[in-house]
């Protein structure tokens, strides 16, 4: 018999690995034996992660022993993340050089014995993508992660991935992410120049819009690859929009995403929003063909054993910090290899001071 309610929802398997070590205190040959005595449909890969705990001889190979579990996190986080939703992203080797065309080549009509045309298309260098890491801390209690309730993996994995990919979309999107060098790229709408807002009538709205989708045709883009990119409670505003007749202007909108004049909507928390963030609201329309994304898998681990400062802005002030094996506490840490830029000057547009 199952007993695994959710066989294939993404990410359990790196939740139950990361259970299986926190329960076997960091032991891998006890989380090995934990794991084959539960009944998952996923505990195959469960073991094969754990048992690389004990055979890799470093770091590298460990990750690539631990892939599985590693691409089922990668997963996890695609799956609420703006990378992972956008259609058509261009995906690029890491540490190879890369170039990205800025005009593509043309055909034309011949006849009979005359010469084809000849056409040259125009490349651009878009540099070497380097491994940089978007990475998460979560901190559990010994007792938590010892309940045997599948609710338990359900929780713990939302909290995963609600913290990687909430780091991962604020980097991607937010204009004022001008990047880091060897710690964060730039976000991809940085730089780009804005779009500014005309108003919040119906018709000031459609402006703006087909204002974005001018710039980004203007720039060469594809709409066939574009999708709006807006926090939920811009989008949840004009799903709100009902027009002289009292039907909804855009139907087929809502604050989960759907679509905005024909294209996709992605919906994200870390789309700057002035209720909350206090930055100006934007909508950003990005052509994903425009953009290089290079990502390399994922690492995951446990300790008991270290001293951690609860803060998500951290200071060296060991008066602030606690022992995990004092307060019978687990860490989990989740890492994420991955990099981007702009690959197409103009792929990413957007519309700034947006006051709904």
């Amino acid at each position: 018999m199952n007993l695994d309610p959710t066989p294939s929802a993404r990410g359990l398997s790196a939740v139950r690995y990361l259970r299986a070590m926190t329960l076997a205190k960091g032991d891998p040959v006890a989380a090995q034996a934990y794991a084959e005595s539960q009944n998952w449909s996923d505990r195959n890969r469960v073991v094969q992660a754990i048992r690389a705990a004990v055979d890799a001889i470093d770091s590298t190979s460990a990750a690539g022993l631990m892939q599985p579990v590693g691409t089922d996190l990668v997963e996890l986080v695609a799956a609420a993340s703006i990378v992972g939703r956008l259609p058509a992203l261009r995906r690029v080797p890491m540490n190879v050089r890369s170039i990205g065309m800025t005009a593509g080549s043309a055909a034309g009509w011949r006849g009979e014995g005359s010469a084809i045309r000849v056409s040259r298309a125009a490349v651009a260098s878009i540099g070497t993508l380097t491994p940089l890491s978007v990475a998460a801390i979560i901190v559990t209690t010994a007792e938590l992660a010892r309940l045997s309730d599948p609710s338990v993996d359900a929780v713990l994995r939302r909290d995963l991935q609600r913290a990687l990919a909430a780091a991962l979309d604020a980097a991607f999107i937010d204009a004022a992410n001008a990047g880091d060098p060897g710690v964060k790229p730039a976000s991809v709408t940085n730089g780009a120049t804005p779009i500014p807002s005309t108003g919040s009538s119906i018709a000031q709205i459609g402006a703006d819009l087909h204002a974005a989708i001018t710039a980004l045709l203007d720039a060469g883009g594809d709409l066939g690859a574009a999708a709006w990119i807006m926090n939920p409670r811009t989008a949840a505003f004009l799903a709100g929009l009902r027009g002289a007749a009292g039907g909804p202007v855009h139907p087929e909108v809502t604050p989960l995403g759907g679509r905005l004049v024909g294209l996709p909507v992605i919906t994200s928390a870390a789309v700057p929003i002035a209720a909350t963030t206090g930055e100006p609201t934007v909508i950003a329309l990005v052509d994903a063909s425009g953009i290089a994304y290079a990502a390399d898998g994922a690492h995951l681990e446990v300790t008991h054993h270290a001293t951690l400062q609860l803060d998500d802005a951290p200071t060296d002030d060991p008066a602030e910090q606690i022992s995990l094996w004092q307060e019978n506490l687990a860490a989990w840490r989740g890492v994420l290899y991955c990099n981007w830029a702009v690959a197409r000057a103009g792929a990413a547009q957007y519309i700034s001071g947006v006051t709904y």
